[in-house]
């Protein structure tokens, strides 16, 4: 492994190296955000390598690949934002509970919540960063507890534990909106 030997890779080596392992999350990110018909799974991976590939340093293999789930979930937010906006007239969308309840359609009720949900990502993030490290992992690219638990780098019970924890917390915040 490149880090183990202190050689630097760069982005787009990593980016070859694991590419089967981040189409896969390119693909359940898609599935996760219902994101079919709107993008396909390489042009989903292709723009997070675009928002990487300045990027020259990552600490490990799990750094990588946690700072391509980032990117993608700013794609995926960026996304349900225009979805909503074209709906809206073009007009740039403020999300708030009870629009998310009118919302009839279930695509646009997806792109509702994810966009609800990022909107409190950096309240969470300040208040405990792995519960947001966590949903980032479960809901933004639909990895399992093991995935996330590997990525971050704790035991499954700890990714369990904190996935209620974050789920709970995000409820009560949408549901105090509404």
């Amino acid at each position: 492994m490149a880090w183990s030997d202190n050689v630097e890779q760069s982005s787009e080596e990593l980016f070859t190296e694991y590419y089967d392992d981040l189409i896969d999350i390119a693909r359940a990110l898609r599935r996760q955000h219902k994101m079919s018909n709107t993008l396909q799974t390489d042009d989903l991976l292709h723009e997070a390598f675009l928002k990487l590939r300045e990027k020259h340093s990552f600490e490990d293999h799990h750094h990588f690949k946690a700072s391509v789930v980032l990117a993608m979930r700013h794609i995926a937010v960026d996304r349900a934002r225009k979805r909503l906006a074209a709906k809206r007239g073009g007009k740039d969308v403020q999300v708030d509970y009870e629009f998310a309840k009118d919302v009839a359609e279930a695509d646009e009720q997806d792109a509702v919540l994810t966009l609800a949900i990022h909107q409190l990502m950096d309240e969470l993030a300040q208040q405990d960063a792995r519960q947001a490290r966590i949903v980032d992992c479960r809901f933004f690219a639909g990895f399992s507890t093991a995935e996330t638990a590997q990525l971050i780098r704790v035991d499954e019970t700890t990714v369990r534990r904190d996935w209620k924890k974050a789920q709970s917390w995000l409820r009560e915040k949408l549901n105090s909106e509404g």
